[in-house]
């Protein structure tokens, strides 16, 4: 599964109460509509997700093969637990 390659802009058609913002690809093809309050916050995670996605990406590729002590580094083992499940979740395998 492949998504529009980032990075991906905002477009806001009006303002951030009564309008809508727009997802857009870097050659200017429209990815998604953004309605919902707070529209300018949804635009901006919205328009993050190749980013992040590939952020997770590289954190598993560095740091998800080391053994970490569960109780020194417990807080580690679930952050990238949580990047795993986003990956997955992002890639259509959850």
């Amino acid at each position: 599964m492949t998504h529009t390659p980032g990075p991906w802009a905002i477009g806001l058609e009006t303002d951030e109460n009564d309008g809508h913002g727009q997802i857009i690809s870097p050659e200017g093809e429209h990815i998604a509509s953004v309605s919902m309050y707070p529209i300018v916050a949804n635009a901006r995670l919205l328009a993050a997700a190749p980013e992040l996605l590939e952020a997770a990406k590289g954190m598993l590729r560095e740091f998800g093969n080391q053994q970490f002590n569960v109780r020194k580094d417990y807080s580690k083992m679930v952050y990238l637990e949580a990047a795993r499940a986003a990956i997955a979740r992002a890639e259509g395998r959850e």
